[in-house]
């Protein structure tokens, strides 16, 4: 004496797995905002947060190439080799995020973060070239002039991390 499923309860259980289902892949796969909270994807909204994603990962890039340009400057060593070496590489990375950054359309509501993204990795551009020139021409005026740019590009890093765009 079993007990048999008629077909409308059938029907009622599948129906409750389906949504069961359906409403955990929606729960994993819907993208969430940084305070967790979840992001209705339209058109421009998802324009924004990609872009946004962007211009944290390009700000840490710079961040990084930051710390290499400041042991760049403070390598005191004689082997001009591997100084023009490591300048070049360095210069050869930054051309590439200025590349990057300029070449990457920004929605219209982030206009003002692009400029800022723009003006950072130019003034670290122009530093590292001074940096180029200094280990070539390793003259106390040459390294004053990198470590002011330096300072300065650094200046706008700084701005752009605390900018309330970056938040």
């Amino acid at each position: 004496m079993g007990y048999k499923i008629t077909k409308g309860e059938l029907t009622l259980i599948i129906v409750l797995i389906l949504l069961i289902a359906f409403g955990i892949v929606g729960w994993t796969m819907t993208p969430s905002d940084s305070r967790g909270q979840p992001v209705l994807l339209l058109p421009d909204v998802k324009k924004v947060e990609d872009y946004h994603k962007e211009a944290k990962h390009w700000a840490e890039e710079l961040t990084l190439f930051d710390g290499r340009l400041a042991v760049l400057i403070s390598d005191n060593s004689n082997d001009l080799y591997s100084q023009s070496k490591d300048s070049q590489d360095l210069f050869n990375d930054y051309i590439n995020i200025v590349k990057d950054i300029e070449n990457t359309e920004a929605p219209a509501a982030l206009t003002g973060l692009k400029s800022m993204l723009d003006d950072t990795a130019s003034s670290y551009l122009n530093a590292c070239q001074s940096a180029l020139i200094w280990v070539s021409n390793s003259t106390d005026e040459n390294h004053v002039a990198t470590e002011n740019l330096v300072a300065e590009a650094n200046n706008k890093l700084n701005e752009l991390e605390n900018s309330t765009w970056m938040k």
